[in-house]
């Protein structure tokens, strides 16, 4: 990636040459491109109680990435099930790529999600930035139940997450 390059100041009279332009406007655009259009692999740590990828050869992949320009980060979490999986927890949790910024006691929806269970129905869920646990503010965790979403407090857990069932998801939140 190109360093980003302070533009020169143009006084009257100033000659514009190709490399001033390349460097100018060019590299500096190309800075800014490849700065704010990247997305970033992260692994995060899955929690909850009895929650687990499993082990190989029966574990599940989880393939996540996140974007962050300034302040706000964009992430996307996909979960697909292998026959080790289990995510039969009632707060099942996700790391999230970078620090939130805590705005205090609340619960905060920061996306969407959707569990697709091949061989009964899917989902839709919303995940949630929890401040009011004391697990800190570094984890998403998803309410979803049937066709409404669950009471936060009493998440229905996923029974019977299997091979080839996925959990996906995108969010998007303010960072510390």
């Amino acid at each position: 990636m190109p360093a980003w390059t302070a533009p020169r100041t143009w006084v009257a009279a100033d000659t514009l040459t190709a490399a001033q332009l390349n460097t100018d406007v060019r590299d500096n655009t190309l800075h800014l491109y490849e700065a704010f259009g990247t997305w970033t692999a992260f692994t995060p740590t899955l929690g909850g109680t009895g929650a687990t990828l499993g082990t190989a050869p029966n574990n599940g992949t989880l393939v996540c990435h996140y974007m962050r320009i300034n302040k706000t980060v964009h992430a996307r979490y996909i979960l697909l099930g292998g026959s080790g999986t289990n995510l039969s927890s009632d707060r099942l949790t996700l790391t999230l790529p970078v620090t939130a910024r805590d705005p205090g006691n609340y619960r905060v929806p920061v996306g969407v999600g959707h569990v697709f269970d091949s061989g009964v129905a899917s989902y839709h869920c919303i995940a949630i930035i929890d401040h009011t646990t004391d697990t800190g503010n570094d984890r998403i965790f998803f309410a979803y139940g049937g066709t409404t979403l669950a009471s936060v407090n009493d998440s229905t857990p996923i029974s019977g997450f299997a091979a080839s069932d996925t959990l996906s998801a995108t969010i998007t939140y303010e960072a510390a």
